[in-house]
């Protein structure tokens, strides 16, 4: 178990702390693009899985978002599959 009695001196506190900025003013509620994974695997009887996860993020409030896509028989420029937020 790890010794977790206060050092003497107590600690410096400011000395790790790190102050974040405030987003900016802003009316704009949209959420905008951050990150974007995909995965791909070959399935049973050459059928390809794909998943796409996309990060996103209000600039009105810094509130993140997610949206997951699974396709489970993948075809490009087609899209057969199911997603969720």
């Amino acid at each position: 178990m790890p010794d977790l009695t206060m050092p003497e001196g107590g600690v410096d506190v400011m000395r790790f702390a790190r102050a974040y900025e405030r987003p900016r003013e802003t009316n704009d509620c949209s959420p905008q693009l951050v990150e974007e994974y995909i995965l791909e695997s070959e399935g049973p009887e050459g059928k390809i899985n794909h998943i796409k996860l996309s990060i996103l993020q209000r600039p009105s409030n810094a509130e993140y978002l997610g949206e997951l896509y699974v396709d489970r028989d993948y075809k490009e420029k087609e899209e057969n599959g199911t997603s969720c937020k």
